[in-house]
């Protein structure tokens, strides 16, 4: 775990101890809003009832964040310290965790940050196409014009991050983007679904979104395609644009995907010579190889 991850807990975690507490008169509507303007991300976030749940969001936001890498092992202790708590929550925010897909506790060996297969990586965008198309078709046809201002908003502050060439802030403005069709849909069915995912989804846009020559750019236009149906177009117009658009990502997804593991691969292996060479004539030796060594005359 990062060394810089434990003041990264401490913080968000004692001022959320603190707003809660501010807070706690305030009644908050069930539905959903439409993301806060400029593209602010809106995320759904975890019931703060319980200590375990307050862990869970600031492991979650870490994730989310790309503090916390994929596929980084996990330390209860470690954790706990940070956040000075028990370990008991912190072993049950990451079992909730789990269930979200965000954390896999492997017998034996640990406890990692998810990272996805390319399976899985399909398998998520097929979901999301069945899924938000529905959604986007829904919020056009029930709150079109709040949409149309949320839209509208988030790809302005998508062109504030591709002017300083920002991804996270890029992906952060495409997780608010793709969010107003869900608090649009005015469906809770579809909303609650859309949180129950949105986590890996959101993690996914931050680790595994790269700048290449055709991204985001290509990306950013489809953003803007779909604004100006919003604005001015037609509902039918919709599927020609979301549904490629979200199909791309499975490729861009998994081209980054197997160029971490690459670089994983060779980072092990470079390890390893490395420490083989320090070993000198004992390697060679373990190898079968004894040193040579010149006869006398």
């Amino acid at each position: 775990m990062h060394a810089s991850l434990a003041p990264f807990l401490y913080t968000r975690f004692r001022y959320q101890c603190v707003h809660e507490r501010e807070c706690s008169c305030i009644q908050v509507s069930a539905r959903p809003s439409m993301p806060t303007a400029r593209g602010s991300k809106a995320m759904p976030s975890t019931p703060s009832g319980s200590l375990a749940d307050r862990v869970a969001t600031q492991l979650q936001d870490a994730i989310i964040s790309g503090t916390l890498d994929l596929g980084e092992a996990l330390s209860e202790e470690a954790i706990a310290d940070a956040l000075e708590v028990s370990r008991t929550p912190v072993r049950q925010a990451l079992q909730l965790l789990q269930s979200r897909g965000l954390v896999q506790i492997r017998p034996r060996s640990g406890t990692y940050v998810f990272e996805p297969s390319e399976k899985q990586i399909a398998e998520m965008t097929e979901f999301r196409v069945t899924l938000e198309l529905q959604a986007a078709r829904w919020a056009f046809e029930r709150r079109r014009k709040e949409s149309a201002r949320g839209l509208t908003d988030v790809v302005e502050t998508m062109q504030a991050a591709i002017d300083v060439r920002d991804m996270n802030a890029y992906g952060r403005a495409d997780t608010a983007y793709h969010e107003v069709f869900f608090t649009g849909c005015d469906n809770s069915f579809l909303w609650n679904t859309y949180v129950f995912t949105f986590a890996q989804i959101a993690a996914l846009r931050t680790h595994l979104a790269t700048y290449t020559d055709a991204e985001p750019l290509r990306s950013f236009a489809d953003h803007e395609a779909m604004r100006d149906i919003f604005d001015s177009g037609s509902a039918d117009d919709i599927e020609a644009i979301l549904v490629p658009h979200i199909l791309r990502t499975r490729e861009n997804y998994t081209a980054t995907l197997r160029q971490r593991q690459e670089r994983q691969s060779e980072s092990r292996i470079e390890h390893l010579r490395r420490a083989f060479d320090s070993q000198g004539p004992r390697a060679e030796t373990a190898l079968g190889q004894a040193p040579h060594r010149e006869e006398s005359k």
